[in-house]
C-alpha cells in the first residue's frame, strides 16, 4: 500500500470517527496497522493534538503488539516499552480512553515479555511513575500530573488480562508470580487512597471510583481474605456515598460472591449486615417504595439477594437476631414494588429463599 504522510493518515483517522465513508477509512487503517512501519507511526500519532490521532496511535501500539509481536527486532522492544511508558506519563492528565488504550498495550507488551525481556513489571511501573512524576512535577509546579489514574487504570486492566489471557509455561508461573508479589504493595497503594478524605470533589470522585473498581479486578483475581477484610470496611464507608454507591456496590458484590470468602463467613456477616440493614440503606428502600422508582434501590437490592444466597446458613442458623430480622423486613419491602411476577420482575426476587427455606427444614 501507499505510504501516506502524518497529516493524510490523520485524515483518515478523522473520517473513520466521522460520518463520511467510514468503512473505507477503516479499511484502510486496519491494512496500515499490518504494515511494518506502523511500529514507528504509533507514537507520532500519540504526538498530534487530535485525541482520535492519539487513540488510534496507543490502538495501534496495542494490535501490533499482540498480533505482530513476532515483528518486533529484539533490540527494539526496549524501545517500544519506553515510549509506552513516557506517553502514559506524558498524557496522564490527558482523556482517559487514550490512557486505557495505553495501559492496555502496555499490559500486552508486559505478557509478551514475561520472562525473557520485562519479568518485574508492576514494580517497574510503580517505580517509573514515581520517578517521572517528582521529576516533572518539580519542573513545572503549576499543572501537577494526575498520575494516580494510569497507575489505577494500569493496576485494573493487569489482573482481568491475566485472567484472559492464555498463558502457559514459564511465562504463566512468572507473570502470576509477580501479582503476586505485587498484592501488599496495590493494597496499600488502594488503602492510602481510599482512607484520605479530600472532601467530593470531582477529582476525588473519580480516584475513589477508580480505586474501587480497581480492588474490584484484584478481588476477582485472588487477594487472600486476610490483605482485604480492612479495605472492605472502607468500601462500606462508600457505599452510602451516592456518587460511589453503584462502583461500591460492584464491590461488595464481587467480594461475598468469591467462595473462599466462606471460611470467613462470621466475620463478612457481620460487616455486610451493619452495611445493609443501616439507617440509609433503611431510608433508600422507604424512599423507593414511595417515589416508585426501582433504580433507586437496585443496588441495594442486589447486595441483599447476593448476601442470601452466599450465606443462607448463616441467615437461618441465627434467624432470631435482630439485624437479620431487618435484613429479612427489608427483603420483603422489595415486594412492594408493582407489577406482575415473572414479566415486570426487576426487584421483586428471592433467589435464596428455596435454600433458606430448605436448610430451615433439613436435620439439626
Amino acid at each position: 500500500m501507499d505510504i501516506q504522510s502524518l497529516a493524510q493518515v490523520e485524515q483518515i483517522i478523522a473520517q473513520l470517527y466521522g460520518n463520511v465513508d467510514s468503512n473505507s477509512a477503516q479499511e484502510y487503517l486496519q491494512a496500515l496497522q499490518k504494515q511494518q512501519y506502523a511500529w514507528e507511526l504509533a507514537p507520532q500519532l500519540l504526538a498530534s493534538e487530535s485525541v482520535n490521532s492519539q487513540f488510534f496511535g496507543a490502538h495501534t501500539f496495542q494490535v501490533k503488539i499482540s498480533r505482530d509481536w513476532h515483528t518486533l527486532p529484539p533490540d527494539r522492544k526496549e524501545w517500544v516499552r519506553n515510549e509506552l511508558l513516557r506517553w502514559i506519563v506524558r498524557l496522564s492528565n490527558g482523556p482517559m480512553v487514550v490512557i486505557t488504550k495505553l495501559c492496555l498495550a502496555l499490559t500486552a507488551f508486559a505478557l509478551q515479555a514475561v520472562p525473557e525481556f520485562w519479568t518485574n513489571f508492576i514494580s517497574d511501573f510503580f517505580n517509573y511513575l514515581h520517578t517521572e512524576s517528582m521529576t516533572i512535577s518539580a519542573q513545572n509546579q503549576y499543572q501537577p500530573l494526575f498520575i494516580e489514574l494510569p497507575l489505577l487504570e494500569f493496576l485494573t486492566i493487569v489482573p482481568e488480562e491475566v485472567l484472559r489471557a492464555d498463558l502457559i509455561g514459564e511465562r504463566k508461573a512468572k507473570v502470576n508470580q509477580e501479582l503476586i508479589d505485587s498484592i501488599p504493595r496495590v493494597m496499600s497503594m488502594l488503602r492510602n487512597l481510599l482512607s484520605a478524605h479530600h472532601g467530593y470533589s470531582e477529582r476525588d470522585i473519580i480516584l475513589k471510583q477508580k480505586c474501587l473498581r480497581c480492588l474490584q479486578s484484584w478481588i476477582q483475581y485472588g487477594v487472600p481474605f486476610e490483605m482485604l477484610h480492612l479495605l472492605i470496611d472502607h468500601v462500606i464507608a462508600l457505599f452510602s456515598v451516592e456518587s460511589m454507591n453503584d462502583v461500591a456496590t460492584e464491590v461488595l458484590v464481587e467480594f461475598i460472591s468469591q467462595t473462599r470468602i466462606t471460611y470467613y463467613q462470621d466475620t463478612v456477616c457481620e460487616k455486610i449486615l451493619q452495611c445493609m440493614t443501616g439507617d440509609w440503606a433503611k431510608s433508600q428502600i422507604t424512599r423507593a417504595i414511595n417515589d416508585g422508582d426501582e433504580l433507586a434501590a437496585r443496588n441495594l437490592c442486589r447486595l441483599m439477594t447476593t448476601f442470601g444466597d452466599n450465606f443462607t446458613n448463616y441467615v437461618a442458623i441465627n434467624f432470631l437476631r435482630q439485624d437479620i430480622v431487618v435484613y429479612l423486613e427489608m427483603m420483603l419491602m422489595f415486594a412492594g414494588f408493582p407489577g406482575y411476577f415473572g414479566q415486570d420482575q426487576e426487584i421483586s426476587f428471592f433467589c435464596g429463599r428455596h435454600q433458606f427455606f430448605s436448610y430451615c427444614h433439613s436435620d439439626p
